[in-house]
């Protein structure tokens, strides 16, 4: 199996959010920063990795709750930390409403996994730093490039080391399990295939993934077909029961009952699941009902 470079660490708190700390000579990051109530234990972990050096940035994924939950954590730990993100992001986490989605997601992921809902102000959640497709995160040793994937999200980034050819992807590309890959597209069909396809065409020998970690073996070989393969599969699922009439609450139990998967059944929410799933299935019917 392969194996991680020593300067790349899974320093994940708990259940539903992984976090992924990247430490060069110059500075090191961390790839999203997790569920709140798992903040503290990121924390622990990422310093006894840094010991006495800071973390200088949090790499924002999306800015869903299991990826920017831990955000005002960090801060408190390491005040100077700068927040890197999209530019959409930057302007989601300043809207009022989801604020209020976070906040409510995170208090019912924390009841789900038996943990404790710190308290924090909607000003420590921010993007400091917006970022565009191609820039470059210097940690001295260590250049991580900016990819822009959107599909999941508007504002779903990638991060690419081009010299180790490690790809940390974003959710568009889909969550993987032991059994397959489930489909993550929640603001378009067309522009997350593009996203696959340009992951793809990166070449990268390493893939870590949200939710999942690190692929390897004949799974990482196969990951980019298996994920175009679950899109499709879930798009004419999904218009086969819209021209058959059903509205979209029964597509929403049908689809979950065919993809969510044990990985999800047991990390997520299904409050959550069935709000992207929604998501999921607007985004199908305004692509390709108009087709027809």
């Amino acid at each position: 199996m392969m194996q991680l470079p020593n300067n790349i660490t899974r320093v994940t708190g708990g259940d539903g959010g992984e976090v992924y700390l990247i430490a060069g000579r110059e500075g090191a990051a961390v790839v999203d920063a997790g569920m709140i109530f798992c903040g503290a234990q990121v924390v622990r972990n990422i310093k006894a990795v840094l010991g006495a050096q800071p973390l200088d940035f949090v790499l924002v994924s999306h800015t869903h709750y299991d990826h920017v939950g831990g955000i005002p954590i960090l801060r408190r730990a390491w005040p100077e930390l700068t927040v890197i993100g999209e530019a959409h992001g930057k302007r989601t986490l300043q809207k009022s409403s989801a604020q209020r989605l976070i906040r409510e997601l995170s208090q019912t992921a924390a009841d789900m996994f038996g943990g404790e809902m710190p308290d924090y102000d909607v000003s420590e959640m921010t993007i400091d730093e917006v970022v565009r497709d191609g820039d470059i995160i210097d940690l001295g040793n260590v250049q991580i490039e900016i990819v822009k994937t959107p599909g999941h999200t508007k504002c779903s980034l990638s991060f690419f080391l081009r010299n180790e050819s490690i790809l940390f992807t974003s959710e568009t590309t889909g969550v993987p399990d032991e059994n397959g890959v489930e489909p993550s597209y929640l603001t378009g069909f067309k522009d997350t295939l593009d996203s696959i396809k340009r992951c793809r065409d990166l070449h990268p020998k390493c893939i870590i993934t949200p939710h999942y970690g690190l692929v390897s073996g004949e799974f990482a070989k196969n990951y980019w077909d298996m994920a175009q393969k679950s899109m499709i599969s879930s798009r004419d699922f999904i218009l086969r029961l819209h021209r058959e009439g059903y509205d979209k609450q029964d597509i929403i139990k049908r689809y979950a009952k065919k993809f969510r998967s044990e990985q999800s059944l047991s990390q997520q929410p299904i409050e959550a699941f069935e709000m992207n799933a929604g998501h999921t299935i607007d985004v199908v019917i305004r692509e390709f009902s108009e087709r027809d």
